[in-house]
């Protein structure tokens, strides 16, 4: 399973096997006890990124995730979200949601030179 925290809490996700059916699993935070539907273990990670995109991207920051921002050459590093201000606190100061102009999981799909 892939490196995928909670948006709630930043806890690991885990898949969870079912007691009735053997063969589908579940992915969740076992801390804050939410799951995804039962889904073949080769699609729970596919599930457990849907339920997560659901979430204002703001809420899927953790801290040492890479930003970034509107005019900068190097990434900004997340150092805590101040959710209910909407304000990211990076390594070099702080910023809001506008001025992000690539998130953590566009990093990784994309690239940064594309």
């Amino acid at each position: 399973m892939k490196d995928i925290k909670c948006p709630l809490c930043g806890t690991q996700l885990k898949q969870f096997n079912d007691i009735h059916d053997t063969y589908h699993v579940r992915v969740g935070c076992q801390k804050c006890k939410w799951t995804t539907f039962l889904t073949d273990p080769e699609k729970a990670d596919q599930a457990a990124e849907a339920v997560i995109s659901k979430f204002p991207p703001i809420m899927r920051l953790n801290s040492g995730d890479k930003l970034l921002l509107e005019g900068a050459k190097d990434y900004f590093t997340v150092v805590s979200v101040e959710l209910g201000k909407a304000v990211i606190h990076t390594d070099k100061g702080y910023c809001y949601i506008d001025d992000v102009v690539k998130w953590p999981w566009e990093l990784e799909q994309k690239g940064r030179d594309e």
